[in-house]
């Protein structure tokens, strides 16, 4: 993704407490530990890592996140959102969702076994109302647009490698 947009900057954010995956192994210390280890083989790539969901009380909600991103950076700074199609499938499950667009692009990474068919209609909505075909439009504009990247089929989630250490 990286070498195809040439983002300036690629923050990845461990969640503290997922939500969502009510069969999480890892804990938060050991989620930041994983994408230390994940980055230390790209040295000279923008990669950081904000560990702000883990020092933050509570649950991880990417609007509160991305609230503090845009106090920081002002209203103009494009800022995008990185989610494979299985996360951007679970959206409208995810705490104030719809207004996510308002603080951000989306940029939806395409994953083995999942397509347009598994989206409720809300999201179809959603998609016709911002989808650009456009990679550009990411940059051009500080939020609002959702845009859709296929990456390869990678078949790998961390549903799958739950389910293999679950196995051993």
């Amino acid at each position: 993704v990286q070498q195809h947009f040439h983002f300036e900057r690629v923050i990845f954010l461990p969640c503290k407490i997922p939500l969502l995956k009510d069969n999480a192994l890892a804990t938060p210390e050991q989620r930041l530990e994983m994408i230390t280890l994940a980055l230390q083989d790209y040295p000279n790539m923008p990669f950081e890592i904000d560990p702000c969901e883990i020092r933050r009380d509570g649950p991880s909600y990417m609007a509160v996140t991305l609230e503090h991103y845009r106090q920081q950076l002002g209203n103009t700074i494009s800022i995008t959102l990185l989610l494979g199609q299985d996360a951007f499938e679970k959206l409208p499950f995810w705490e104030s969702w719809s207004y996510l667009l308002e603080l951000t692009n989306i940029l939806v990474i395409n994953r083995p076994g999942y397509d347009d068919h598994n989206l409720s209609d809300e999201l179809t909505q959603w998609l016709k109302q911002h989808e650009q075909k456009d990679k550009q439009a990411l940059f051009k504009h500080p939020n609002g647009v959702i845009h859709r990247f296929n990456a390869g089929s990678y078949d790998l989630s961390s549903t799958a490698i739950r389910q293999a250490l679950k196995t051993q």
